[in-house]
């Protein structure tokens, strides 16, 4: 009986709110979306960010599109016109041997196995590296990251989430 009820109330409430709203919500509690299949509602597969954020011992920085806002009044690097459009910003990175390899081949195999785009791929004689994909999320938003490696073996992953093009990078200053 308890069961019935429960599900009554939560079909009344998920009928009630927009689920886009209570997507949203679920988000900024820093929880992960449910994802209705067949009427049941399911965890949805993890995002790239998510995943490097579960790698213990390395460095992550989160800019809301608020601060992201007051940081390209400031002159942050950011092109004034481009702020308007970035959702997020998530930057990882790893100096450490061990956890610089594990950063770079969790998020290559994310990428690999979740169809992005190679857009740009710079290799140098020595050990630096430097890759640009992106996969579009939905039709006004696109994620775009950056991948690189240097000879000291530092890696750093840089996931810019909006409604950005491949234009918009060229006067980023990161």
């Amino acid at each position: 009986m308890k069961k019935i009820i429960i599900m009554a109330i939560l079909v009344a409430v998920f009928s009630i709110t927009p689920h886009s709203v209570c997507a949203q919500g679920r988000m900024m509690e820093g929880n992960v979306p449910e994802v209705e299949i067949l009427g049941h509602f399911e965890k949805a597969a993890p995002t790239l960010a998510e995943r490097l954020g579960q790698i213990k011992g390395i460095t992550s920085v989160y800019v809301s599109k608020a601060m992201m806002g007051l940081a390209g009044g400031m002159g942050a690097g950011i092109p004034k016109g481009m702020t308007g459009k970035l959702e997020k910003i998530h930057i990882f990175s790893a100096e450490e041997d061990g956890k610089s390899k594990e950063l770079r081949s969790t998020a290559e195999k994310f990428m690999k196995e979740n169809n992005y785009e190679v857009v740009m791929e710079v290799k140098d004689e020595g050990e630096d590296y430097m890759c640009i994909r992106m996969k579009e999320l939905r039709k006004d938003c696109r994620e775009f990251v950056l991948l690189s490696t240097d000879a000291e073996g530092e890696v750093s992953v840089i996931i810019l989430t909006g409604n950005i093009s491949e234009k918009d990078l060229e006067g980023l200053d990161m």
